[in-house]
């Protein structure tokens, strides 16, 4: 059977469309790695020594370590997250990302992956400028990339959902998170006698702290997702133009007719499907007492 590459982006294409916020975040770092290396092959075809378009990319979308920097492209908090610079970066990124992003789906719900990968990022990036601004550690001044910072907040925050959850170490070891998340916060934290370390050192042990943090702040009543979820619908809606309102014609003096109880069936589906929904994204105790009766009342039907 012959694959044909039309076939492969349709089908990509679909698993990008129907899979869940993790693997649309896999798919955005796939893409835009590809398209760097491709950049980088047109840049040697051309036999451009200067690689200029890469050079753009490094100056104007890596994280700099300088503040005054920073507040000049503070959009690189954002960018430096989707940004790797080989395979092995990108690749291993991509695994914790899918075994920690479904971690928090299958615990949290699918709405808290994005704000503790985003603002993850964002807080392993001030603490990296901070600390290399106010000469906290030795370390170099070469710009940060990369989903570390990010990655290791769905980590921590999934060893403080889940802390005695077993994993295999290396495929053989059988280890605990919440060990394994303090042995790698040690090391990091070892790295920062490194000059050359230190930087990647911060940006990981910021990351795990922000994912303890967001998770342990939720169970006082503080929620840094929604507020976050809220401000990202309110921007995707400028893209999607509310639909113009239509005029309808109302008889004033209406037949009264008897309820058809298929269009009654129909609703009730209708709300079954919505509290069905709630019960995924935000888990069965988000449920109102009377969604509850509700949905205990249409079972027993069923």
């Amino acid at each position: 059977m012959n694959i044909t590459t039309d076939q492969v982006i349709r089908f990509l294409k679909d698993q990008f469309k129907t899979g869940d916020v993790v693997v649309k975040l896999i798919f955005i770092q796939l893409f835009i790695y590809i398209s760097l290396k491709l950049v980088g092959f047109v840049e040697w075809v051309l036999k451009l020594d200067q690689h200029p378009i890469q050079g753009f990319i490094s100056e104007w979308l890596f994280l700099p370590s300088s503040a005054k920097e920073l507040l000049i492209k503070p959009y690189t908090l954002l960018s430096y997250q989707f940004i790797h610079d080989s395979f092995w970066h990108v690749l291993v990124n991509v695994m914790l990302l899918f075994f920690f992003g479904k971690m928090i789906v299958s615990l949290q719900g699918f709405k808290k992956v994005l704000p503790i990968y985003i603002l993850g990022g964002f807080f392993g990036g001030l603490v990296f400028v901070l600390f290399h601004s106010l000469e906290l550690v030795p370390m170099m001044s070469t710009p940060m990339l990369g989903a570390s910072a990010s990655i290791m907040a769905l980590m921590g925050a999934a060893a403080f959902l889940q802390p005695d959850y077993t994993v295999k170490f290396f495929l053989i070891f059988d280890v605990k998170l919440k060990w394994l998340v303090a042995g790698f916060g040690l090391l990091n934290l070892l790295g920062l006698s490194n000059a050359e370390g230190a930087g990647p050192g911060i940006i990981h042990v910021a990351g795990l702290i922000f994912g303890l943090a967001i998770v342990f702040l939720e169970t006082k009543g503080i929620q840094l997702s929604k507020p976050f979820n809220m401000m990202v619908n309110s921007i995707l809606s400028l893209f999607n133009p509310k639909p113009k309102p239509r005029v309808t014609f109302v008889n004033p003096n209406p037949v009264k007719k008897k309820k058809d109880s298929s269009t009654a069936g129909v609703k009730a589906q209708d709300k079954i499907d919505a509290i069905l929904d709630k019960i995924s994204s935000d888990g069965y105790d988000s449920l109102s007492k009377a969604e509850k009766d509700f949905l205990f009342q249409a079972s027993k039907k069923s």
